[in-house]
């Protein structure tokens, strides 16, 4: 520590001082006897006297002061919240404040003064520090550095630090650190680089080759044995159904440990004891001291292996719990980061084990995701580009109609007008197939009865394919109720059979069929692009050229066409597909080539209340964006495409 002192007064000035006391006090003794030779030897001895006198009375003001200082140093050091100690030049520990001592555990400063540094440093940390030490001991600062140090009790503390020389007349007299406690972040670092090792764990089991899913399991709970630094651990499958667990896979440890003479594989939910709260609770359940009394305990066979801590989770996939994984006797406490990364990790491993089922489904799923991801792009594109267009357009109308309300019929120019006029209209309807395939078009949603809007379109659907095409229609009995715009259906039909009519080279049939439908789990399983639930069908089937399974994938891709150039636009089963995915729909299209073509349209069934006769119309949804469908086509074996 530094100190400063008060300068004295020139030695000229305390003379000055003296002899005017002197001065005075001769001039009350002037009766003296003296000879001269004596009075001025009295006077430079009193001179002198009162010179030392005034001197040691300053010196004790300045020491005082210099006490008092010090004395403020020192509390500021002492209740500083950064830790600090002195070394001397050697490396021993001169002092430490407070702060230093609860950062390491110590009770008292006697504890570490006269020690080396070296004895609490980490290995790992002793060159940089030397190296610091060396810089500290030339009279150079080391304004800001890194290093850790042993705890009283062996554990370690993190730090940052600033270390200056304490120099006097050119040499190096100790070493000042003051120091930052960062361990809690440097441990939260070091818990992230764990996570990261975590999951190249996760990568390299979803990489592990294996001849049969049993051999799949077992090294995956090996795996998570070793990444939870457990002894023993589990994986049981699980019916909800039955409300059962089947053993499938024990750690090795557990079999040598474990001498019950008849092992159980097969366990009723009800039966089970503390291990089953993971599916009863549908939670993680952690317990550091197994041994300790629980009421839902319900007993361990005699010989069963002693668990000290345990962890359990269940794997639910998709909302279902299908398996519950279990680790047990670590040495240490199990954190919640372990429960964390055992759930990521088991879903995972299960999602793996079900694609490697079927090789050629997850084929076909990476299909359909390619598909989707295609079709949601172009349908942003589209949307993007609707929008726009239909702005440009409302500009051509709004000023072709200013100019013919300013000319005649009769006018030259009118004709031009009334050809921009009606282009700018039919764009404007091949702009709204476009809004419509990207879900942007406004609509206004309210409950309809399918049979009477169908019914109703029959005579316009007759005149838009041709007399030379037979239009059957087959309504379904008491149909249930859809919401969605009647304008929509409207141009479900006109689309489909449009499309109808054009795969017909000359004289044909097309039917159109309405059905109350309900897809339950088992269908869901076959088809896992649909949803369960109730819903109303709408069959629109042809007997046309039909589709090859190439042409199939593509149909409801926008602008995609297998007409001529200049016949159609490619947008009308695109608007198809647009308009069912918005209502939260699904459809299934079968064909073969030369047989013709079935569309099978699934629009969800209302199931609010109904006020017959007479519906009201339900608030206008203004580009409501819906959740993602799946639009699934087949070549007679449906096949699926997003």
């Amino acid at each position: 520590m530094k100190s400063t002192q008060k300068t004295l007064p020139a030695a000229e000035e305390l003379r000055r001082q003296a002899e005017q006391i002197i001065a005075s006090q001769l001039a009350e003794t002037q009766a003296t006897s003296c000879n001269l030779s004596d009075k001025r030897e009295l006077h430079e001895i009193q001179v002198c006297k009162i010179e030392l006198e005034m001197q040691n009375d300053e010196l004790s003001r300045s020491m005082e002061e210099l006490r008092e200082h010090e004395e403020h140093l020192v509390k500021i050091i002492k209740n500083n919240p950064a830790g600090y100690f002195h070394l001397d030049p050697t490396g021993r520990f001169l002092e430490v404040n407070d702060t230093w001592l609860r950062m390491y555990g110590y009770d008292n400063a006697n504890e570490v003064i006269g020690k080396h540094f070296k004895e609490m440093q980490v290995d790992s940390e002793l060159k940089s520090t030397l190296k610091h030490m060396a810089e500290l001991l030339k009279g150079v600062s080391v304004p800001i550095g890194e290093y850790s140090a042993r705890r009283k009790d062996g554990s370690i503390a993190y730090h940052t630090f600033s270390a200056f020389p304490v120099v006097h007349a050119n040499n190096v007299l100790g070493l000042e650190w003051f120091i930052v406690d960062t361990t809690e972040r440097k441990l939260a670092e070091m818990e992230r680089m764990l996570n990261e090792s975590r999951m190249t764990s996760l990568i390299d089991i979803a990489q592990y080759i294996y001849t049969n899913e049993q051999e799949f399991f077992d090294h995956a709970l090996e795996e998570v044995i070793k990444f939870t630094s457990s002894k023993i651990g589990y994986i049981y499958f699980y019916s909800e159904q039955k409300q059962q667990f089947t053993l499938n896979s024990w750690s090795t440890e557990v079999m040598k440990e474990c001498s019950v003479m008849e092992q159980q594989t097969i366990y009723d939910l009800d039966s089970t004891g503390i291990w089953g709260e993971a599916v009863r609770q549908r939670k993680p359940i952690l317990l550091n001291d197994f041994q300790a009394d629980n009421p839902l305990k319900k007993g361990i066979p005699e010989g069963h292996v002693t668990l000290k801590r345990f962890l359990t989770v269940p794997i639910i996939i998709e909302g279902v719990i299908v398996a519950v994984v279990g680790v047990a006797n670590k040495e240490s406490d199990y954190e919640d980061s372990e429960t964390k990364h055992l759930i990521v990790f088991m879903d995972a491993v299960w999602k793996i084990a079900a694609h490697k089922r079927d090789d050629a489904e997850k084929l076909q799923l990476l299909t359909e995701l390619h598909q989707a991801q295609k079709m949601e792009s172009v349908g942003r594109l589209a949307g993007g580009v609707a929008h726009d267009f239909n702005n440009m357009l409302s500009v051509i109308l709004g000023y072709s109609e200013m100019a013919l309300m300013h000319i005649t019929p009769d006018h030259p120019m009118n004709n031009y007008f009334m050809e921009i006029k009606n282009a700018a209209n039919r764009s404007a309807a091949i702009t709204r197939q476009l809004l419509a395939f990207a879900r942007k078009q406004t609509i206004a949603p309210e409950v309809i009865k399918l049979n009477e809007t169908i019914s109703e379109m029959l005579k316009m659907l007759q005149r838009l394919i041709g007399e030379n095409l037979e239009l059957t229609w087959k309504q379904g009995v008491n149909l249930w109720p859809v919401m969605m715009d009647s304008s929509q259906v409207d141009q479900l039909m006109v689309n489909l059979c449009v499309n109808a009519r054009d795969a017909i080279t000359d004289v044909g049939k097309i039917i159109i069929e309405t059905e109350n439908c309900s897809i339950d789990k088992n269908y869901c399983k076959v088809y896992p692009y649909a949803l369960p639930g109730d819903y109303v069908k709408i069959v629109v089937s042809d007997n046309g050229n039909g589709m090859d399974k190439e042409t199939l994938t593509q149909i409801f891709e926008p602008f995609f066409t297998t007409k001529g150039l200049g016949v159609g636009t490619g947008l009308g089963l695109s608007t198809v597909y647009g308009i069912v995915k918005q209502n939260k729909g699904f459809i299934n299209v079968d064909s073969e080539h030369g047989t013709g073509t079935t569309f099978t349209l699934y629009l969800p069934r209302y199931e609010g209340k109904l006020r017959w006769p007479g519906l009201v119309r339900q608030p206008e949804q203004k580009n409501k964006q819906f959740t993602d469908i799946v639009v699934v086509v087949g070549f007679r074996q449906p096949l699926s495409v997003y």
